[in-house]
C-alpha cells in the first residue's frame, strides 16, 4: 500500500506538471500563469505591496523560423526561456503566454526593480550566441513594464498584464531591443482615463474616476 500511495503521488506531481508548464519550454504556461497573477494580484493588494509585470516578446522571431527552420526557432525558444529563468529571483514567475511571447511576474518589486532586471534580461539574450547546425543566430527582445500600484489605472489583475502588453507593443513601435516601462509612455492624461474606462470592459466592474 505505500508503495501504491508513494507511486499515486508521483503520478499525480507528473500530471500537475503537464497540466501547468509549456511542453516547449518547461516553464509556466498561459493558464497556469494567469491563475497565479491573479493570487499574486490579491495578495499585493491585500497587504499593500507592489507587484510588477514584464512582457517579453523575441524580436522578428518569424525570421528566424523562415531563415533557420521551426526547429531552430524552437530551439531559440527554449534557450530564450533558460536566460529568463537564469536571470530572475527565485520568487519571480517565468511564464510562455503566446507563440514567442513570455511573461515574468514579480512580487514585491516596484518599477525601479522590475526596470533592472528588464534591462540585464534585454542584454544577457542580446550578448547571447544561439548556434544551431553550424550556424550562429543572434536575437533581441522587447519588454514592456507596468507595475501595481504605482500605475493608477491598474485594478485588476487583467489589467496590469493589458498595459504590461501595451508597454510592450510601444517598446516595439520605437525600435525593438529596448524595455519601455508604462509610467514613461507619454500617454495623455484623457488617454489614461479611456484606459480606466477599457478596464471596465475587461473586468466587468466600472473605475470610478
Amino acid at each position: 500500500e505505500r508503495k501504491l500511495l508513494a507511486k499515486l503521488r508521483r503520478d499525480n506531481a507528473d500530471l500537475q506538471t503537464l497540466v501547468t508548464t509549456d511542453a516547449l519550454t518547461h516553464v509556466e504556461n498561459r493558464r497556469s500563469f494567469q491563475d497565479i497573477l491573479m493570487h499574486e494580484f490579491k495578495i499585493a493588494r491585500r497587504y499593500n505591496q507592489p507587484l510588477s509585470l514584464l512582457a517579453l516578446d523575441v524580436d522578428h522571431f518569424k525570421m528566424v523560423n523562415d531563415c533557420h527552420g521551426h526547429p531552430s526557432g524552437d530551439y531559440v525558444l527554449k534557450e530564450f526561456a533558460v536566460i529568463l529563468k537564469q536571470s530572475v529571483r527565485e520568487s519571480d514567475v517565468v511564464a510562455r503566454t503566446g507563440g514567442e511571447e513570455f511573461s515574468i511576474l514579480l512580487p514585491k518589486a516596484g518599477p525601479e526593480q522590475a526596470a533592472g532586471l528588464a534591462q540585464r534580461v534585454r542584454e544577457a539574450v542580446a550578448q547571447r550566441q544561439f548556434n544551431i547546425y553550424g550556424r550562429t543566430i543572434c536575437i533581441t527582445t522587447s519588454v514592456g513594464l507596468a507595475t501595481y500600484p504605482n500605475d493608477a489605472e491598474i485594478t485588476e489583475p487583467d489589467m496590469l498584464a493589458y498595459l504590461a502588453d501595451q508597454a510592450l507593443l510601444m517598446a516595439k513601435e520605437t525600435g525593438r531591443d529596448r524595455v519601455m516601462a508604462l509610467c514613461d509612455m507619454p500617454i495623455p492624461t484623457r488617454n489614461r482615463w479611456r484606459l480606466r474606462y477599457e478596464q471596465r470592459d475587461l473586468t466587468g466592474q466600472e473605475t470610478v474616476p
